[in-house]
């Protein structure tokens, strides 16, 4: 059987082949390699954070109170039956006295209130109490919050004011008491501030303690004040009660009931109806089961109808609770501790008998059976667990039946087996692992434990180690000291019980161990040579033999009639067997071990998949967020895309300006008044057709590196740039969603073909995923048919508009017709001159007209420049116009490639998120659904605690 460990790394394959439904699918717990370290022990219950149950009733009690007469302690009794939440040990006396009536209160709450110590932090955690209530005097909230059950524990302070108690709250006190003045009772006014600052701050419970002199005013007036609670001292329960109720109550247990009805009404209320009549019900039930004889110990025979239906509760509560671990936590195979837990109710006791290899386990069975069923020895001779049962008589052979990995059951005509099953354990601290394994698993099973031990070494530190893990079962230990016939004297045997008794009581926390000195090879010894074979084996006696047996000096010696004494009055609730002194409280305390065992299995897997259903809800929850990053993500990838895209655009417009810087210093070169070869080429042409025009040739020599070439790998480069981070993006999405999918139960296929029709979606969001899918769906056709995108042959058509030919041709006009502009303006000029001279008669204005002609001329010259800055601003104009189409081009292209590429990526990440988040609900619905479970858990173990 593979124990569920907290801190554990859960087991993820086997958690996702256990569920192929989504809605029931474990996410597994990658826990932090730091948690997954080993924890100490099989099913650890692990602890869960200490709380005041409200409306909280606290009772205060001093060491002398419970320490002594019992007075107290039976009043207490009845409170806590009544529904009292918590009890206050008062700081006073002696360290040993205040431990010893923590014990004594721990014992008495047996778990339905919690056990708290003022101040006294250090016998809070020797005594194991729940808690501690701080005074103004005590040491720091924060402090003893970190010092106590690893700040699991119930801390709670003293204030006197609501600033006071605001403070504590931030220190981290689990509640608050609010004190007046001098001891005195706290005022309405300061109750209700107080509280009213707990409820827009920290929110934890304001107690009021309006000590033992405060009259019915002062009690009316703070539960007027809506507090939370009252600590009271257990002298003044019943007068107060009684205060409020106007009338005399009967006993605590109805003053507890009419207080927490008075606080809360609820729970009070379910108090004081079953309280009061409940009590005096179930001791006139107790009186009747007295008078009756009985046999058979089966729990049904040892119920009344209160019982009975304590006992179905119980059923329902573990049917429930089977089911939902199932559900959540499919993994957890020792939820069979719990199926078993539901047959094992009607089934008889289960006594099982546990101690070290060779401490005589098998001997004390042997004994109490009355004949040697089992092998004996100095080394381990019990290698399987052994659960004896009777041998029904109708049954036609006995021998044994296997009914696991190393348990079987063996059925033996032994008379004691009529009454209560006994199991026989393999020895703790033994060589091979699956030995100690084996006990380990079948001690939860137990209803009463007979721990065995060797009077020649007592409670050795592995017996301690082991007695500390029975513990956390919340099993009811009897230690049998076996082998006292080798001690030389009954002193000898006298301080080994001490000492036992002590230190057991230490290590277990109870205030006084049964430990009971046997032989029981004295015993075995004197059984035989009475009985032999006589009783057939069966152990049975009849009187003669049985008042033969008690003279028998090996049975004298034995000890064995106080441990049989003991099994048949405490266990089996036998009337016959009962003394005067038990005051008839052996059946409930039978009935109360046979519920109580399974409830402990209960709490320890419910705190199990706690620990469990925590890691998976911090994993479903870092799920939620990781895919829930992915649009931020993607908006970053868009933002760095659309800087880098800029830049490249930016090279290409320099790249461009580039260009038109060389074809402007053609124009230059070529536009001179003294380039005589290039205005006589444009003049009368070239005499070689063959040869180029002189600008032509100036721009091939210039643009030799063909700038279309480099513009057009620019804009190749800037798409395969596209495309390169896209596709790269797309595919770690891809597989991220593709893990996580696979995480969840599905598969990323599953998810785009169903899409979000199949989640909890609106309509809108629909539409809008579809749109993505219809986006991404083109994209992928045009991969598919391996071309490129429009926009990006768009800008490769916007490049051919800059070739180089073009430009040659265009320029080529410009310059053409600024020569023959300019020339034709320098002939007309002499011409006007030869115009004037012959129609102007003087000399003079011969002078005159040359004058004016020669003013042409000048302007016909200065015409060149003015053509060739027209010819570069043209040419820059049209190269701007090529540069800010390509540009365009490119960045439409870019545009609609992340618009794809975010469109794929959301199209898979869009059903994701929905289904991470229904993987957050899911878990947290497991962990309310766990929580119900716990308030169930605590209520039926407030009820078996409560049986009397």
């Amino acid at each position: 059987m593979r124990a569920v460990l907290p801190g554990s790394r859960y087991d993820r394959d086997a958690a996702t082949a256990a569920a192929g439904r989504r809605a029931g699918t474990v996410v597994a717990a990658a826990a932090d390699e730091g948690a997954a370290g080993a924890a100490v022990g099989l099913f650890p219950a692990g602890k869960r954070q200490a709380r005041v149950a409200l409306p909280a009733l606290m009772l205060s009690v001093t060491a002398d109170e419970v320490l002594g007469d019992g007075s107290a302690l039976e009043t207490l009794s009845e409170a806590l039956a009544g529904g009292a939440t918590a009890v206050v040990l008062q700081a006073g006396g002696g360290a040993g006295e205040l431990y010893s009536a923590a014990v004594r209160l721990r014992e008495l709450s047996r778990g339905r209130a919690a056990v708290l110590i003022a101040d006294r932090t250090d016998i809070v955690d020797a005594a194991e109490a729940d808690g501690a209530l701080l005074t103004p005097a005590g040491l720091p909230t924060v402090v003893v919050k970190r010092q106590l059950r690893g700040g699991l524990a119930l801390v709670g302070r003293q204030v006197g004011a609501a600033g006071e108690a605001a403070e504590a709250a931030a220190d981290g006190a689990n509640f608050v008491v609010l004190q007046g003045a001098d001891g005195g009772p706290p005022t309405a006014a300061a109750a209700a501030a107080a509280r009213s600052q707990q409820r827009s701050s920290a929110s934890i419970p304001v107690v009021a303690a309006p000590g033992g002199g405060a009259s019915v005013d002062d009690l009316e007036a703070l539960l007027g004040a809506g507090i939370d609670g009252l600590l009271l001292p257990l002298a003044y329960l019943q007068p107060a009660a009684a205060a409020l109720a106007g009338q005399q109550l009967d006993g605590a247990a109805e003053a507890t009931a009419v207080l927490l009805q008075r606080m809360g009404g609820g729970d009070g209320a379910a108090a004081a109806a079953a309280a009061p009549a409940s009590v005096p019900a179930q001791r006139q039930q107790q009186q009747q089961q007295q008078q009756q004889q009985q046999q058979a110990v089966q729990l049904s025979q040892l119920l009344s109808s209160s019982r009975e239906e304590l006992v179905d509760a119980e059923r329902a509560f573990f049917t429930e609770t089977v089911g939902f671990l199932e559900r959540w936590c499919p993994g957890m195979e020792e939820a069979q501790l719990l199926r078993d837990s539901i047959k094992q109710l009607d089934e008889l006791f289960l006594l099982v008998v546990l101690g070290e290899f060779n401490s005589g386990k098998s001997a004390v069975v042997n004994a109490l059976l009355g004949n040697r069923y089992l092998a004996e020895g100095i080394l381990p001779t019990t290698n399987e667990i052994n659960v004896l049962k009777h041998l029904d008589p109708e049954r036609v052979e006995g021998g044994a039946a296997q009914d696991g990995d190393g348990v079987f059951t063996r059925y033996l005509p032994a008379d004691l087996l009529r009454e209560v099953n006994v199991v026989d354990t393999p020895g703790t601290n033994v060589i091979l692992g699956r030995q100690q394994r084996l006990t380990e698993e079948y001690v939860p099973r137990a209803d009463l434990v007979l721990f065995v031990l060797s009077a020649d070494r007592p409670l050795t530190e592995s017996e301690v180690r082991f007695l500390q893990y029975v513990r956390q079962w919340g099993k009811k230990v009897v230690f049998v000291v076996n082998k006292v016939d080798i001690l030389s004297s009954a002193t000898e045997v006298s301080e080994v019980v001490s000492f036992v008794r002590s230190n057991a009581s230490r290590v277990l926390g109870v205030d006084d161990p049964q430990v009971l000195p046997v032989s029981a090879r004295a015993a075995m010894e004197a059984k035989l040579a009475v009985l032999g074979d006589s009783s057939g084996g069966s152990g049975a006696i009849s009187a003669e033999q049985a008042a033969a047996l008690a003279a028998h000096p090996a049975w004298q010696r034995s000890g064995f009639e106080g441990l049989e004494r003991f099994i048949f009055e405490f266990l089996t609730g036998g009337a016959a067997q009962r003394t005067a002194s038990d005051g008839g409280r052996a059946g409930s305390e039978s009935v109360r071990l046979k519920l109580e065992s399974p409830l402990f299995v209960a709490d320890a897997l419910l705190s199990a998949a706690e620990q469990q259903l925590a890691a998976e809800l911090a994993v479903a929850r870092q799920d939620a967020a990781s895919v829930a990053l992915v649009r931020s993500q993607m908006a970053a990838f868009r933002r760095e895309m659309e800087k880098e895209g800029q830049l490249q655009r930016e090279e290409v417009g320099r790249q461009i300006a580039a260009t038109n810087k060389k074809a402007a210093a053609v124009i230059d070169s070529m536009l001179q008044l003294s380039n005589v070869d290039v205005i006589t080429g444009y003049l009368f042409g070239s005499k070689d057709p063959s040869r180029a025009l002189p600008v032509a040739k100036a721009l091939e020599e210039e643009l030799a590196g063909d700038a279309n070439a480099g513009l057009k790998g620019l804009v190749k480069e800037h798409s395969a740039w596209l495309s390169s981070n896209s596709q790269r993006q797309l595919q770690n999405y891809r597989g991220f969603a593709e893990q996580r999918a696979s995480a969840l139960g599905e598969t990323l296929d599953g998810l785009l073909n169903t899409g979000l029709d199949g989640l909890d979606q609106d309509a809108e969001a629909r539409k809008r995923w579809r749109e993505m899918r219809q986006l991404t769906t083109e994209a992928e056709a045009v991969a598919g048919r391996g071309g490129t995108s429009p926009d990006s042959e768009a800008a490769l058509v916007a490049v051919a508009k800059l070739d180089p030919k073009t430009t040659e041709v265009m320029l080529e006009e410009e310059v053409r017709e600024a020569v023959l502009s300019t020339a034709g303006t320098a002939a007309g000029a002499g011409a006007f001159g030869v115009l004037l001279t012959a129609v102007l008669p003087t000399t003079v204005e011969d002078l005159l007209a040359m004058s004016l002609a020669a003013m042409v001329g000048y302007v016909s010259i200065l015409n060149l420049p003015l053509r060739r800055a027209e010819a570069k601003r043209k040419l820059e104009a049209t190269t701007a116009a090529f540069a800010q189409d390509i540009q365009a081009k490119m960045a439409a292209e870019q545009a609609h490639a992340l618009a794809v590429c975010e469109a794929e990526v959301l199209s898979f990440m869009a059903p994701l998120e929905q289904l991470t988040a229904a993987e957050v609900r899911r878990v947290e619905e497991a962990q309310a659904g766990r929580q119900r479970l716990v308030e169930s858990l605590d209520r039926l173990k407030q009820r078996v605690a409560n049986l009397e």
